[in-house]
């Protein structure tokens, strides 16, 4: 058997009120002990392991009956029998059994547990150890003559009143430091003066009901700093002095009567607080019986209440040991292992319901919280098949948008071969045509001539770059491990050419190595490049820097110019083939290098951007994703 376990109930609310309950429970002397209308412990406090030395896990489960002398056994019947009508039975004295076997006197006091539908659930039973206190009374009757010495060795208080007056005749020192009054102010009162005002009328009368005999109840004191206490007094006849008189002893239950009436509360808010959640709540006892359903469980589970509480899991749902959801409700009722689950349940009228359930121990069995997630299945059942249908579209349109782009790669590199055998036979041509009639054109037929020349240059390089670019296309990726600085300084040497007679300053960070094409990766550096060189001639001091900095897993590449930029409202039309923000005169190009920089970066998973500003310079950016493999 486990030791009781604390609810917890999806609300910090409940969970902060329970604990209030638990700690009340806990710290009483008194064993507080629940069970079941059959007898079977169902709860142990500490002070139930105090009293009667079984601990919990030897105690929940057993009969109670294991905690009576033989010759007691009826007792328990006769109390069950009584309960069972909703009666209480209050400061009931017996004798009780140790589990050493050792016989104690004890003072009970049992009450029905009564559920909000006004069931008889159960039996709260308890138990206060009067063994002190009877041992008192035994040893005041016992030697009646030497009362004096028992009188003040008592561990309760005591005292001794005149029934005719009701002055106190005589108190222990117990007595005199419970209350907070002197010996001397105890003995000028009267023991109307330690009751409130209101009580002191049913005090009278039940003095003079109870002359000649001994009797016991509950009342209400109070000390000399008007704090008012609940007492258990104990009460019986002698003669002290030659007077009537009674002698009292008085035992201080605020405590204890304190934790019944928390008990009874904390029972009252927690089952508020499940009434009104949104989620629906059960509580299965040991039995395998429901204890509690709340509106929403019921709902849930599409039965009335009454179709569920007092019934087992196994007559509402029929076959339900052969379920995940039984396995786990086992494992958390024997073993007390929380668990969370989705599980689908099944109705009489054919159809079926998800719901999300959270499953905890408790201290009569099981605790479970369930949320109805059937509209949420089937939305997520919707979103698949929508997805799924998704993908067939994106997947059907992205084979034929890549057998448009072979087709086109395939065009527009055919086209390219085919233009050069004319292209070539047009500047063929035009070469002879000049060198035949040299010296008898004029200057405006030549300037013709040059000019087809001319033309034909700037075309055949235009289709060496389309070439070039359909290519880079098709062409596998073949990575390895490459030094970005050696791309760039090879490139810096390659444009000499273009550079020889003027005055650039070159400015290059730290470069590290990356994983890359290094062919195709050195097309993208020598372009970009030879575009700061081109753009930035018309400046006396050009200036180009290449720079390199680490993002979150790619690595970023920068070259900057100090030429004559560009407007970022056209930022978009850089990266596009035949896309020039700049006439030819101005500055010669063909419009298909910075596409084919986007192309093999594209290729190689990384990004392209630029930002520039007219008359100021521009900087390409483009990124390689990290090195992994190495």
């Amino acid at each position: 058997m486990g030791k009781p376990q604390t609810m917890t109930v999806g609300g910090k609310l409940s969970e902060e009120l329970l604990l209030r309950y638990a700690a009340i429970i806990e710290g009483t002397d008194d064993a507080i002990i629940g069970k079941t209308l059959g007898g079977i412990i169902t709860s142990w406090n500490p002070g139930a392991e105090r009293i009667f030395g079984y601990r919990a896990e030897e105690a929940i489960g057993e009969s109670v009956l294991i905690l009576f002398p033989r010759e007691r056994v009826d007792e328990e019947i006769e109390i069950l029998q009584k309960v069972s009508r909703g009666e209480r039975v209050s400061n009931f004295e017996t004798v009780r059994k140790r589990k050493d076997g050792t016989l104690i006197d004890v003072s009970v006091t049992v009450s029905p547990l009564i559920d909000l539908s006004g069931q008889i659930v159960g039996v709260s039973k308890i138990v206060r150890d009067i063994t002190p206190l009877k041992r008192a009374e035994e040893d005041l009757q016992r030697r009646a003559e030497e009362y004096t010495l028992a009188f003040n060795e008592s561990p309760l208080p005591m005292w001794i009143f005149d029934i005719d007056s009701l002055s106190f005749l005589a108190v222990n020192d117990e007595a005199l430091m419970a209350y907070g009054y002197s010996r001397d102010e105890f003995l000028a009162m009267t023991i109307k003066d330690i009751r409130p005002p209101e009580d002191v009328g049913s005090l009278v009368a039940n003095v003079r009901q109870v002359v000649s005999r001994a009797d016991q109840g509950t009342w209400r004191h109070r000390r000399k700093d008007g704090t008012i206490i609940t007492v258990e007094v104990t009460s019986r006849p002698i003669q002290f002095n030659g007077k009537e008189a009674r002698l009292v002893l008085a035992n201080d239950i605020t405590s204890r009567r304190r934790a019944e009436e928390a008990l009874v509360s904390a029972e009252h808010r927690y089952r508020d607080v499940l009434d009104n959640m949104m989620e629906g709540c059960q509580i299965i006892g040991f039995d395998w019986r429901y204890i509690y359903v709340n509106d929403v469980a019921a709902a849930q589970r599409r039965k009335r209440k009454s179709e569920l509480v007092e019934h087992s899991v196994m007559e509402v749902y029929p076959g339900i040991e052969r379920t995940e959801m039984f396995a786990a409700l086992r494992r958390c009722m024997e073993s007390r292992i929380a668990s969370a689950m989705e599980t689908a349940l099944s109705f009489d009228d054919w159809t079926t319901g998800w719901f999300r359930l959270s499953i905890e121990p408790v201290e009569d069995g099981v605790f479970v919280l369930s949320q109805d997630i059937t509209h949420e299945k089937k939305d997520a059942e919707e979103l698949e098949k929508y997805r799924s249908h998704l993908e067939e579209l994106v997947s059907a349109r992205t084979a034929a948008l890549e057998d448009v782009n072979k087709e086109l790669e395939a065009f527009s590199y055919s086209v390219s071969h085919d233009l050069r055998t004319p292209l070539r036979h047009i500047d063929g041509f035009a070469g002879l045509l000049a060198r035949k009639i040299e010296g008898t054109l004029d200057q405006e037929s030549r300037k013709y001539l040059d000019s087809i020349r001319t033309a034909c240059k700037g075309m055949w390089t235009l289709i060496e770059d389309l070439i070039d670019f359909s290519r880079n296309a098709r062409m596998e990726i073949a990575k390895s491990k490459v030094s970005a600085r050696a791309l760039f300084d090879r490139a810096i040497i390659e444009l000499e050419g273009e550079t020889r007679g003027r005055k650039i300053e070159w400015n290059l960070g730290p470069l590290p190595e990356i994983e890359a094409d290094q062919r195709l990766l050195y097309l993208v550096v020598l372009n970009l490049l030879s575009n700061a060189v081109k753009y930035s001639s018309k400046r006396e001091d050009a200036v180009i820097t290449i720079q390199h900095s680490k993002g979150d897993d790619e690595d970023i590449f920068v070259v900057r110019d100090n030429g004559v930029g560009f407007d970022m409202k056209y930022v978009d039309k850089l990266f596009g083939v035949f896309q020039r923000l700049h006439d030819d005169e101005e500055f010669k190009g063909t419009g298909i290098g910075l596409a084919n920089v986007r192309r093999i970066i594209s290729r190689h998973g990384g990004r392209t951007w630029a930002e520039g500003k007219v008359g100021e310079g521009a900087s390409f950016y483009f990124s390689i994703p990290s090195a992994t493999g190495y």
